[in-house]
């Protein structure tokens, strides 16, 4: 998985955001394209299942849309236009204060003047509509340093990922996340999406979900007291697994828990990984 998204971040993104800041006011027909092929591209770098909700998937990833990353590009530069960090030609194209028009003291006379667009074209063109979210920014925001602001501006859009969602073989791995975005292979979910006849267990439960397969089903009984025996010595000092109800326990074991370190959560994921591979239940 890292070395799949090594690929797609050096290789393939760069050629669908190059001149992003120029075309960005593209219609939303041309912009949802080339969300598709980010979302082609995220299926097989997470190892998921097509259909699988897009929203969901950049956030497994860490990754951000790519309409938002236009976006930040686009006041990125604004910034380095205002503060002198480009050439000159470029600082010509920037509406004029609100001051150098009024002889009043007004309260928006740092502002830019807003630009007269006649037609929707130009309002999502570069200059209109970076001056226009430009402003939406905080005074403080728009006086940081570049780094700092490159910082902010990316943190606000981009969803934080835990690094160990990442962790063990690509098969295995790819399980885990489809438990996460509830795509997994389970008699209930197959049954739910009309590609099985019966939702029903092998052992005879009527029902094989996510919480039958962790907690209930007795066909992997020997299986599961292992990994609870190795579960209550990894979080024991944390929580008291008892304690839990059903939807927190199975949020424990697919996704980890962040009152652990990532060291706890690698362990913790590996653990749910041996239970899988010893259960054979998707082989």
């Amino acid at each position: 998985r890292k070395a799949l998204e090594i690929i797609y971040k050096s290789f393939i993104r760069p050629s669908l955001e190059y001149g992003g800041v120029v075309w960005h006011g593209c219609t939303s027909s041309d912009s949802q394209l080339i969300e598709r092929l980010q979302y082609e591209c995220s299926l097989t770098v997470a190892g998921a299942i097509r259909g699988s909700s897009y929203s969901s998937l950049l956030a497994e990833l860490g990754w951000e849309k790519l309409h938002d990353r236009r976006h930040v590009q686009s006041l990125i530069l604004f910034y380095k236009i205002i503060h002198g960090h480009t050439r000159q030609y470029l600082r010509d194209l920037i509406p004029p204060l609100v001051s150098d028009s009024s002889a009043y003291d007004l309260r928006n006379k740092y502002n830019l003047q807003s630009q007269k667009c006649t037609t929707t074209r130009f309002k999502k063109s570069f200059i209109p509509y970076a001056t226009y979210h430009w402003f939406d920014l905080t005074l403080s925001d728009r006086s940081l340093s570049l780094p700092l602001f490159k910082k902010k501006i990316t943190k606000s859009v981009c969803p934080v990922s835990a690094s160990y969602f990442s962790i063990g073989p690509r098969y295995t791995c790819a399980l885990l996340t489809r438990f996460r975005l509830g795509t997994y292979n389970l008699n209930f979910n197959l049954y739910s999406r009309n590609l099985v006849t019966s939702p029903a267990c092998s052992c005879g439960d009527p029902c094989e979900s996510i919480h039958h397969y962790f907690l209930y089903c007795p066909n992997y009984s020997e299986h599961r007291n292992s990994l609870f025996s190795n579960l209550e010595k990894l979080v024991g000092f944390v929580t008291n697994l008892n304690d839990l109800s059903e939807n927190a326990l199975v949020h424990l074991l697919i996704k980890g828990s962040s009152f652990l370190s990532d060291s706890h959560n690698t362990k913790l994921l590996q653990l749910v990984q041996t239970f899988r591979k010893e259960t054979k239940r998707f082989e």
